[in-house]
């Protein structure tokens, strides 16, 4: 809310796997690989927030290795600053409108931010 209240209503750019550039959470640096290409001081919510805690559930483990389908093979986390996603849906998803959707569009059941 605090984001909107200063950007005229409109919702930060949700962040995507593969880099979406400026987003909530991080600027990506496509000439950086792994983890260190998520710069998460350069995230649109970093002025506010400043604590690279408040991003992550104590229950998450971030450094996880999974099983990627895509990949077939077990990879560690890419993305190792949040337990939280946004809908894709405020920007188009891959559609990319810009600047994103003005808060005052969603309904109140409506869910921009998910977690674990």
């Amino acid at each position: 809310m605090f984001y909107t209240a200063d950007s005229g209503d409109v919702m930060p750019a949700p962040n995507w796997d593969g880099g979406y550039g400026l987003g909530w959470l991080y600027n990506y640096d496509s000439t950086a690989s792994g983890p260190a290409a998520f710069n998460h001081r350069a995230g649109l919510l970093w002025p506010n927030l400043r604590d690279p805690k408040i991003y992550i559930c104590p229950s998450d483990n971030v450094q996880m290795w999974h099983w990627s389908n895509h990949d077939q093979a077990t990879v560690q986390r890419q993305q190792q600053l949040s337990t939280y996603a946004m809908n894709g849906a405020v920007a188009g998803y891959a559609a990319v409108i810009s600047p994103p959707l003005k808060i005052s569009a969603f309904r109140s059941d409506d869910c921009a931010f998910l977690g674990d």
